[in-house]
């Protein structure tokens, strides 16, 4: 008997991260979360380790990419920027733990669980106007 394990590489792209955020007009433009995933890329890269190609990547680093993208789009339409898990909006500060939405928590913990890490996610995104 031959058991074996299927794998189908998909790629992570706008109408994705804008589907599981179910966002519409009101989302960030295709261009801005092509460079959302580029920068999700790089975070799974420094903070878990990871080395993925968005354009080919398996289920679970499809799923961490778009939730990491996710939550830039999340920080971009809120017009806050991130460093860890502190958000600043002018001169307010903002701990995401408490103030982050459930929906956006729970993409966040699912990346880093599928991760396997067990540190915090730090985040460089900028708003610029």
């Amino acid at each position: 008997m031959f058991n074996s394990l299927l794998m189908f590489m998909v790629a992570v792209n706008a109408a994705a991260v804008k589907a599981v955020l179910r966002m519409g007009t009101e989302a960030p433009s295709d261009a801005e979360i092509t460079q959302f995933i580029a920068d999700a890329v790089a975070t799974a890269y420094t903070e878990f380790g990871l080395t993925v190609d968005s354009a080919s990547c398996s289920a679970t680093e499809y799923v961490i990419i778009r939730n990491l993208a996710a939550v830039y789009c999340w920080a971009k339409q809120t017009g806050l920027t991130s460093s860890g898990y502190t958000f600043q909006l002018g001169d307010y500060q903002i701990n995401s733990n408490n103030s982050m939405p459930a929906n956006i928590r729970f993409l966040l913990d699912q990346a880093r669980k599928l991760a396997g890490a067990g540190k915090k996610v730090c985040f460089r995104v900028g708003v610029s106007e």
